[in-house]
């Protein structure tokens, strides 16, 4: 766990979080393909980020006492990065660090999801590098958000139209797969898209 803005302020902490996060991808391509690694497999590191107001300090026993933060918001954030398993992406980020971040990076907006343990649903996004940087395939992400608004709008055959071009991009494929089966079963009135994960 890595986190921001304490113990000092650090006035764009959402921007230096998802820096740090295309950092981290970047050392470890550029591990796997060294001589250190020596041919081995790579290994796959994700991330969930998140901004929250939460509660840092020194916590625990004297002879055992920790500098770290505690909270709902941290636990939202553990929450996120198994989460990019199920999605077959390698970083979520939450509603906040969009807002904080979007001018200076290009997200994907991935699902509406109440993550294990929450019942209210927020939207996650997958963060696709720097804006003004090449990012390959922005053009099926873009669709893929177009097929999630579908989604949302409860237009499940439009969904699956739209993306059967692409179904070698994980998040479409589940997309395309959670709408064949609400196409067969319709969800209630009430429905609002929200889709609750049932592991971490």
């Amino acid at each position: 766990m890595a986190f921001w803005n304490a113990p000092n302020a650090v006035e764009d902490h959402a921007k230096r979080a998802c820096e740090a996060v295309l950092e981290s991808k970047r050392a470890t391509l550029r591990l796997y393909a060294s001589g250190v690694w020596k041919g081995l497999p790579p290994l796959t590191t994700r991330f969930g980020i998140h901004r929250a107001s939460v509660m840092v300090g020194h916590f625990g026993a004297v002879r055992r006492m920790s500098y770290t933060a505690l909270g709902d918001g941290v636990n939202l954030a553990a929450r996120l990065e198994p989460l990019c398993k199920q999605y077959g992406v390698t970083v979520l980020a939450s509603e906040t660090i969009v807002k904080d971040a979007a001018p200076d990076f290009v997200f994907r907006r991935i699902d509406r999801v109440a993550v294990k343990g929450k019942t209210q649903g927020i939207d996650v996004y997958e963060l696709l590098g720097k804006r003004g940087e090449e990012i390959r395939g922005l053009d099926r992400f873009e669709r893929y958000e177009e097929g999630f608004t579908r989604y949302l709008a409860r237009d499940f055959d439009g969904v699956i139209r739209l993306l059967e071009g692409q179904l070698d991009d994980a998040p479409s494929r589940v997309l395309s797969e959670r709408c064949r089966e609400l196409r067969g079963e319709a969800p209630p009135a009430d429905w609002n898209g929200v889709h609750v994960a049932s592991t971490k």
